[in-house]
């Protein structure tokens, strides 16, 4: 796939995540919902200095409270890991354009995050759950980024044993994981695309073949199995379908299904964060 392509498909992506996002309002965002997490959302986007105050007025949330809902009401346990990807990520990229006063509140952040990102470490050498495994790339992907703020190699030798222990134990036919038999094809849908979107955003940051190759295994899977509109309004995973040219049809029913079945806030997050994503090939 060419950078052009890469170029074209980041631009339409990013738009519809600021369509999504721009017109939500952060002033007294909501601490109990995703909005938390618009601010550094759209920092990913562009590097609007008005957007620094509530970034990081919102953090301290995020330690406070791991149950975030959405518009529905819907909580999710992805949601505040989502959250604290984007809040890590936005930091990781624009904190030399942040005044020395904002970048010690969130350096002081950092610090007191390590408690909740380093839960993942409890995953590096026991199998993973196929039920959680999505929540634990996730949980993998956010100890990643705090390791990588905090230049502490340790941990991201931890991140290397966790998601290995998920990708050595595939599901059948090159899914992530197993299919419980008692669960509805729905729930299990949206479980794999949760964790696509994780795996992905690690073999990225790593430059993994084996992890790459994964997640165009996984991608394969649900484009042959998977109706794409079964998550209309959350486009999980939607990079990881992008990365191969294989599966780029179904990333483009997603950005499809979002245009037309809603722009809602957890579909700006992930498109922002696929754009973050996309970007590193433009």
């Amino acid at each position: 796939m060419t950078t052009r392509d890469f170029n074209q498909y980041r631009q339409a992506v990013s738009q519809l995540a600021d369509n999504a996002l721009s017109s939500v309002d952060i002033s007294g965002t909501d601490t109990g919902a995703v909005t938390v997490a618009v601010p550094a959302a759209r920092l990913l986007l562009n590097d609007d200095q008005s957007l620094y105050e509530p970034f990081v007025s919102g953090l301290d949330s995020l330690l406070t409270t791991r149950r975030l809902a959405d518009s529905s009401g819907h909580h999710r346990e992805a949601y505040h890991l989502l959250a604290m990807h984007l809040s890590m990520t936005a930091f990781s990229i624009r904190y030399e354009s942040f005044p020395r006063q904002l970048w010690s509140i969130c350096d002081d952040w950092l610090e007191r995050a390590t408690p909740i990102v380093r839960e993942a470490e409890t995953h590096a050498n026991v199998p993973s759950d196929p039920a959680e495994a999505h929540l634990i790339l996730w949980r993998a992907l956010c100890l990643d980024d705090h390791a990588s703020l905090s230049s502490r190699d340790v941990d991201i030798e931890l991140v290397d044993a966790i998601v290995h222990q998920i990708v050595a134990s595939p599901g059948s036919d090159g899914a992530l994981t197993a299919q419980d038999p008692d669960e509805s094809p729905d729930a299990w849908v949206y479980r794999e695309l949760v964790g696509l979107h994780a795996l992905a955003s690690l073999a990225l940051r790593r430059r993994s073949r084996a992890w790459a190759d994964r997640v165009e295994q996984v991608a394969l899977y649900h484009l042959s199995n998977t109706q794409p509109d079964h998550v209309t309004s959350e486009p999980w995973g939607v990079f990881g379908f992008y990365w191969s040219a294989k599966t780029q049809m179904f990333a483009e029913q997603q950005l499809h299904d979002v245009r037309t079945y809603g722009r809602g806030v957890v579909a700006g997050l992930l498109l922002a964060d696929a754009a973050n994503s996309l970007n590193a090939f433009c």
